[in-house]
């Protein structure tokens, strides 16, 4: 008995003893991470262009809507100083 377990160890010591091979699966796997590791810098890098373009497109739409904003500003002005002449021209007593 033990020497069939002086046997099972002496096995055991000369698998740990050889040099790490590689198996086909573990090479498959090593592929399999390599190549995920690419898509997803593939995918990382298109993600921050779409970021890009899109703030692109807002800073565009702001300045878009500035305008805008500043001709309705303009346009209040013009017709507050018109009721203003308006209400001028009612107050003061006609000939």
């Amino acid at each position: 008995m033990l020497a069939a377990r002086l046997e099972d160890v002496a096995r055991e010591v000369k698998v740990l003893a050889k040099p790490a091979t590689f198996r086909i699966a573990d090479m498959l796997e090593i592929a399999g991470i390599v190549i995920g590791v690419g898509v997803a810098m593939i995918a990382a890098f298109g993600i921050n262009e779409r970021i890009s373009d899109l703030s692109k497109d807002q800073a565009a739409a702001e300045l878009r809507i500035t305008s805008r904003l500043d001709r309705l500003s303009d346009q209040m002005i013009q017709l507050d100083e018109r009721a203003s002449r308006l209400e001028g021209q009612k107050a003061a007593p006609s000939h």
